[in-house]
């Protein structure tokens, strides 16, 4: 039976605990004490109300705020917290990791590389992998203690790992108990290249600021926030980050392509898809406020590193600037300045080929070899040759 811990009580979390749990594992969810979230209601409840998909009660083994206490003994420690958090929480981790532990992070947004320089830092890299997984496996909502609502469960889901050549190892591992199909992408890079939030929410969001903040769920967040104008923006959003991707020799992939394979349905264009998407119009989906993650997260944890690995590579890329100062603008925070910028990736001193390296290995050694992508999803990856400015 493989020891899991779940670091977070929110919606994801109390998902995968309830999901994991289900499934065979052993379940240490845990919630930090200054935000504990739903941990009360469910130490009183003795578990999880779970509804939609999974309609029924999990007692869950184990939930503390105590973090050694979480982690001690655990094989894999899935971080399921918004990406503005995850550095502060993986610090609070650090000091109890233990050779042969897993850290995998749900959403991850180049997670693995701020950790990495972490575990740099303080000498821990000896027998601890990372693995970055694209999303939640789930489309799903807590809006009541100790209840979560699963909307949705991904057909697959793309994974990578540092170094990169654990991943078939993790896979083979977590297939039996991980709810949805792992994919495996040739480094996390390339992984965090293909993170398809942030095409999914900024533009939606800026462009129907004047709408949002009013409440939760005043709209059908995708279903009426996108327009032809809203799509042809996320349009040339997707040919910007293929375009960067491609000039960082990467596996990348169309929004259209990656949304198909993770959940099993095709649409001939961005705007048909949010419109028609059953997983995307179940519920309104409609953030509460312009500082909602569809920003703090996805502009700061996904624009903001793809924009700047476009400079790394020389491109520069119109709509992604764009979007990015408009927020910045709008939440009066210079998310260049205090996003995933390459300073926080430890990327900012690297060559290209430094960079390709470091996220395979983790180090930078004093000769490159010449480095193979593992493709690992069922598709044609995208070679754009042409570039609308």
């Amino acid at each position: 039976m493989l020891k899991t811990a779940i670091i977070g009580c929110g919606h994801g979390g109390q998902a995968l605990a309830a999901d994991l749990t289900r499934r065979g594992c052993h379940v240490t969810l845990y919630a930090h004490p200054d935000h504990p979230g739903s941990i009360q209601a469910i130490t009183n409840a003795g578990g999880i109300m779970c509804e939609g998909l999974i309609n029924e009660f999990v007692p869950l083994t184990a939930v503390t705020t105590n973090m050694q206490q979480a982690v001690s003994g655990s094989d894999y420690i899935f971080i399921v917290v918004p990406s503005f958090a995850h550095e502060a929480m993986f610090i609070e981790l650090l000091p109890f990791l233990q050779p042969g532990q897993t850290i995998i992070t749900l959403a991850a947004n180049f997670a693995s590389l701020s950790y990495l320089r972490l575990l740099e830092k303080t000498n821990k890299m000896h027998g601890i992998d990372i693995l970055d997984m694209a999303s939640l496996p789930y489309i799903c909502r807590s809006d009541h203690a100790g209840t979560v609502n699963i909307i949705t469960v991904k057909k697959k889901l793309a994974a990578a790992s540092i170094p990169s050549a654990a991943i078939d190892k993790h896979i083979r591992a977590l297939t039996p108990i991980f709810p949805c199909e792992l994919l495996p992408y040739q480094d996390v890079l390339s992984l965090g290249m293909n993170i398809t939030s942030g095409m999914t929410h900024p533009a939606i969001t800026l462009l129907n600021a004047g709408r949002i903040g009013e409440g939760k769920d005043t709209f059908y967040f995708y279903r009426d926030g996108i327009t032809p104008e809203v799509a042809a923006i996320i349009e040339l959003l997707d040919m910007e980050r293929i375009r960067i991707g491609n000039k960082l020799g990467l596996e990348m992939y169309s929004y259209l392509d990656l949304m198909a394979e993770y959940y099993g349905t095709r649409y001939e264009s961005i705007y048909q898809f949010f419109r028609q998407s059953p997983s995307h119009n179940a519920l309104s989906m409609c953030p509460a406020s312009l500082k909602d993650r569809y920003i703090t997260q996805d502009v700061a944890g996904l624009l903001v590193p793809w924009y700047c690995l476009g400079k790394l590579v020389q491109i520069e890329s119109f709509t992604l600037n764009n979007l990015i100062n408009l927020a910045s603008i709008i939440n009066k925070t210079n998310y260049l300045r205090t996003g995933t910028n390459l300073v926080r990736l430890n990327l900012h001193d690297k060559t290209v080929d430094e960079v390709r390296q470091y996220v395979h290995k983790g180090e930078v050694p004093a000769s490159l070899p010449g480095l193979q992508p593992v493709y690992g999803m069922q598709m044609k990856p995208v070679l754009h040759t042409g570039y609308i400015s």
